[in-house]
């Protein structure tokens, strides 16, 4: 069972909208128009997103933590407690929790407005439920900035080990340009 682990993604493409054209008299101090709200629901949109303390989701219990921030990129683990039946020596079962989880990986430059979503058949059968779920929590706090986010996919898999493991005698110098969506490798000397 060696080699490198094997990652696959499925992107997803946000946009982040207002739910009105009409704004309430007084938003914010820096927010009065409709205008004003576009040019900064990227900044409003990635605040929300790192605002959330729990995921609620409705069929299990779910755990996350923020791995990275940086500009408009955020990595972070989703994890959802699935039940294990697990067999003893003495021919008895007992159930335990285990808590697969998750990549997301969110590209909110404003131009891109990607989220990569690792496909993990243990922690949810389909990204589109990660997708959803992320959406329906995002939008209960997005919703007092009058601003929705609403994920389609775009049906794209990514194996970033696969080139690791191709190279994998090689120094390399990994540029990932929009992190996994176009992933350009440089040998080194």
């Amino acid at each position: 069972m060696g080699g490198s682990p094997q990652y696959s993604f499925h992107i997803f493409r946000y946009q982040i909208l207002p739910v009105s054209q009409q704004l309430p008299l007084f938003l914010s101090d820096e927010i009065s128009t409709i205008e004003e709200l576009k040019a900064k629901k990227n900044e409003l949109f990635f605040e929300t997103l790192h605002s959330i303390n729990k995921f609620v989701y409705s069929r299990a219990d779910l755990i996350h933590k923020n791995l990275y921030r940086k500009n408009e990129i955020s990595v972070f683990k989703i994890g959802v407690n699935r039940i294990l039946n697990r067999e003893k020596p003495d021919f008895t079962e007992e159930e335990v929790d285990n808590w697969p989880n998750m990549l997301i990986i969110f590209n909110n430059d404003e131009k891109i407005q990607k989220v990569a979503i690792q496909f993990r058949r243990k922690a949810f059968s389909d990204t589109k439920t990660v997708a959803r779920l992320l959406e329906q929590n995002i939008n209960n706090l997005l919703s007092k900035y009058y601003l929705s986010v609403h994920f389609k996919p775009i049906f794209t898999k990514n194996y970033f080990w696969d080139l690791v493991e191709t190279y994998q005698e090689k120094s390399l110098k990994l540029n990932l340009t929009w992190f996994l969506l176009t992933c350009q490798i440089y040998p080194t000397t």
